[in-house]
């Protein structure tokens, strides 16, 4: 549930800039780190009411640094 609410904050991400929506870098980052195709493992701790991601190794959220990394999504395999 934790992810698909991270993946939820795409339209806060501005595709063709590499940039966050200005105001929404936190929400935009975190779905970022969700999509970024350099991931190798995560992990998870959970204390409620809180989910926190742990992603490996961090996505680079800066827009230089985005490139290949982020593409955007095909609708037909969002998460759910």
């Amino acid at each position: 549930m934790a992810v698909a609410e991270w993946y939820s904050q795409k339209e806060f991400f501005d595709y063709d800039t590499g940039k966050p929506v200005k105001g929404k870098e936190e929400e935009a980052h975190e779905f970022m780190q969700v999509i970024y195709q350099d991931t190798e493992s995560v992990g998870f701790g959970i204390v409620e009411p809180y989910v926190v991601g742990w992603y490996c190794p961090k996505a680079d959220l800066e827009a230089a640094g985005v490139g290949d990394k982020i593409k955007k999504p095909d609708p037909a395999s969002a998460v759910t």
